[in-house]
């Protein structure tokens, strides 16, 4: 467009230095001009204005490829999962404080109650709940399960009608462990339990399994917890602040 003014004021000027050979532009003549030059203008920024506007919409186009998934599908990977009429939980979350290597700490939990007759707090940010083969068991997700044992609790009950349910168990004990230690007798929550301890050696990822049996009305409560020597101090005092808020329902 400036070269289109150079050139036209140049005509101009030589225009009028010819003298009478040619006459001088008219007002009329000015405003076509002026016009021209408007409309050149006007199509130049509409050009410049849809190649932003593409370029807009390409990036646009772009965060819509690369958005992330919605956060519902996000939390939803670390939402405990339950089955219909077997656990139920509480609809308001609550807290435990429990002292870890010396330390207060406070982890929020949950009320699960289940329908083989009792209650548990249980820290949702670490377990996950699933009904296996009779029993709930309460899970934490093991990423490298070729180098670390599995870390959960799981209860069971058992009628006391078999008179030989605790023999049978402490066979099973025994055979998977010959050194276990023998019985002894603990307190979980406000109930008097019969607890098993087995340790599977002395390294840092060595399993190690406790076992408790409680007596109810009418059944048998086993508890079995599992993690490793590593996780005594971490893992083995949050399960067993979790294990003294167990409460029987019937």
């Amino acid at each position: 467009m400036m070269k289109r003014a150079i050139y036209m004021a140049f005509t101009l000027v030589t225009a009028l230095s010819m003298g009478g050979c040619s006459s001088a532009l008219t007002t009329k003549d000015l405003t076509i001009i002026e016009d021209a030059e408007v409309q050149s203008s006007k199509a130049v920024n509409n050009s410049e204005y849809s190649a932003q506007s593409s370029k807009s919409d390409l990036k646009a186009e772009d965060k819509e490829e690369v958005a992330p998934a919605a956060i519902s599908d996000q939390l939803a990977v670390n939402e405990p999962t339950s089955a219909v009429g077997r656990i139920s939980k509480a609809a308001q979350e609550s807290e435990m404080k429990l002292s870890l290597e010396g330390m207060t700490e406070t982890i929020p939990t949950r009320l699960y109650t289940s329908d083989l007759g009792y209650q548990m707090q249980i820290d949702e940010q670490r377990f996950t709940y699933e009904r296996k083969d009779g029993a709930d068991l309460y899970q934490v997700a093991n990423t490298v399960s070729n180098k670390y044992p599995d870390i959960y609790i799981e209860i069971s009950n058992h009628n006391l009608s078999d008179k030989d349910y605790l023999k049978t168990l402490e066979n099973r004990i025994l055979e998977a462990n010959p050194k276990a230690e023998k019985p002894d007798p603990v307190q979980i929550g406000t109930y008097d339990a019969l607890h098993f301890h087995s340790a599977f050696g002395e390294d840092y990822n060595s399993k190690i399994e406790n076992v408790y049996v409680i007596e109810g009305n009418d059944s048998y409560y086993t508890i079995e917890v599992q993690y490793f020597l590593e996780a005594e101090e971490g893992y083995g005092a949050r399960i067993a602040a979790l294990l003294d808020t167990f409460t029987l329902t019937q």
